[in-house]
């Protein structure tokens, strides 16, 4: 009987624990390194992981990230490592994030230098933001409701910042305005022709 295989199509995001990857931060970048750098430098490597293992490839990406933060280059630097030449910097960013990369298990060899598996491209499926949706069930904006007794009233607000027009239908002030001012012009203009 013929079996089938399936091939995951995709890498599980790296697992790898907090105080270990804190501790990486800080010795390699620095503590002055903003957490969207941070950010910024992780997404870059799990986007790319075919890529990253490719000397070639991680010398551009060290370039392409020092232009990225042109404007704060000096947090990719620990104080007092920031080198002055742009090429020496450059090597320092490529050696930075090798070392990142393999922090996070970005790399297709084992420790010992021999080839596991390519590299397949990671999942942010775990690192998915969790999206809530309120509903407001009994928000009105035109008016107010209170108890008079035992009879419940509404009271119309003529501060209110939205109006509801039918069923379902909210304008704004403006746009009320807007169509009143419309209506009445032409109701005008209908009533008292231009002679």
């Amino acid at each position: 009987m013929p079996g089938v295989f399936a091939i995951p199509q995709s890498a599980n995001f790296p697992d790898i624990n907090f105080n270990v990857f804190s501790e990486f931060i800080q010795e390699t970048f620095g503590s002055n390194i903003s957490l969207a750098t941070v950010l910024a430098l992780l997404f870059t490597l799990t986007e790319n992981p075919e890529q990253v293992i490719a000397t070639r490839w991680i010398k551009s990406l060290a370039r392409a990230v020092l232009w990225r933060f042109k404007d704060n280059t000096k947090s990719l630097f620990k104080e007092r490592e920031f080198p002055t030449q742009q090429h020496q910097q450059m090597l320092e960013i490529s050696n930075k994030l090798n070392y990142f990369a393999k922090l996070m298990g970005l790399t297709p060899y084992t420790k010992s230098g021999k080839f596991k598996q390519k590299l397949l491209p990671i999942s942010h499926e775990s690192i998915k933001a969790v999206h809530v949706f309120v509903q407001l069930l009994h928000y009105y904006a035109d008016y107010e409701c209170f108890k008079e007794g035992q009879e419940w009233k509404q009271c119309y607000l003529n501060t209110a910042h939205f109006l509801k027009i039918g069923k379902s239908i909210w304008i704004d002030h403006n746009f009320s305005k807007s169509v009143l001012n419309g209506i009445y012009n032409f109701y005008a203009s209908a009533i008292y022709p231009i002679l």
